[in-house]
């Protein structure tokens, strides 16, 4: 299925357009080149989540990778 973006849409329209694909399977993130716990938490995250957990896994990743990122 070929994209076509125009010039004249704002970046906030193209954001909504890309989530849509990518929430329909359109559009797949390449998971190879990450470890296979990472693929699995991905996949749980995408099927089997329930909403109250996803802010709790959002906290969660949020604070890792801060956390890391400050000690690089």
């Amino acid at each position: 299925m070929p994209i076509i973006f125009f010039k004249h849409f704002n970046h906030v329209v193209l954001k909504a357009a890309w989530l849509k694909l990518f929430k329909k399977g359109v559009i797949r993130m390449n998971l190879d080149k990450y470890p296979k716990s990472i693929k699995k938490a991905v996949r749980y995250i995408k099927q089997d989540a329930p909403k109250e957990q996803l802010e709790e896994i959002k906290k969660l990743i949020d604070n890792a990778i801060e956390r890391r990122t400050l000690r690089l």
